[in-house]
């Protein structure tokens, strides 16, 4: 399969394919595993159908480690395209010719150093674009220093999405996000304070935060 994949690839661009081959876990389609026999077998023309942009199912899978079994569900992916609209309405605002935050550039660096912590790297993006200390004009050359890892084509954004390429929007809190928050609280309580921080990365990777009260975490949408 893997030699197939690369003779496929490299015939068709003419170029060297990868040096490395990485499995991700197994995608799940509201929690069940998908299968044609199960009639829950999703193409990205059902993405389409649904007015998700398949660049944002990119984004979706950035925001869990490449190892987890991911769970699809149309409000997860709603979610993470609602965040990626929101950094495109600010790249396309922020002017040219500023300098990458080389603060910000080390600890993306950090990120995709450790096993691919892409969660963690998207939490270090968004951390970025709300450093009220980055000018906007570095915080656009950092995302697009950032992108050159992601494959967001940031780069080509040149308008602000219009209502109908954001897709399906929701106000309420998507049911996977309360999950996580769930599962940071409890790891929280129980002092597991390195899972709880990798949950609170993956909450902020897909749009929200999390503000701790004395009643309990509260989520916010970014």
């Amino acid at each position: 399969h893997h030699t197939n994949e690369i003779a496929q690839s490299e015939a068709a661009t003419g170029k060297p394919f990868v040096h490395y081959w990485l499995h991700g876990g197994f995608m799940n389609v509201n929690d069940e595993k998908m299968a044609k026999s199960k009639g829950n077998f999703l193409k990205l023309s059902d993405l389409i159908e649904n007015t998700v942009a398949p660049i944002a199912f990119r984004y979706w899978l950035l925001t869990s480690h490449y190892r987890s079994q991911v769970n699809f569900s149309l409000d997860a992916v709603q979610a993470a395209q609602t965040a990626l609209f929101k950094l495109c309405e600010e790249i396309v605002v922020w002017p040219d010719g500023g300098t990458i935050s080389k603060k910000y550039q080390t600890d993306f660096e950090k990120n995709i150093s450790d096993d691919f912590n892409m969660p963690q790297a998207v939490a270090t993006l968004w951390k970025m674009v709300k450093d009220n200390k980055v000018t906007d004009a570095d915080k656009k050359a950092t995302v697009l220093d950032f992108d050159r890892v992601l494959g967001l084509r940031l780069s080509e954004i040149s308008a602000i999405p219009s209502e109908i390429d954001k897709g399906k929007s929701t106000s309420e809190i998507p049911p996977e996000i309360l999950a996580l928050a769930d599962a940071r609280e409890a790891a929280r309580l129980s002092k597991d304070w390195p899972q709880a921080d990798a949950l609170r990365a993956e909450i902020e990777s897909r749009g929200y935060s999390l503000k701790d009260t004395d009643k309990g975490p509260q989520i916010l949408e970014n």
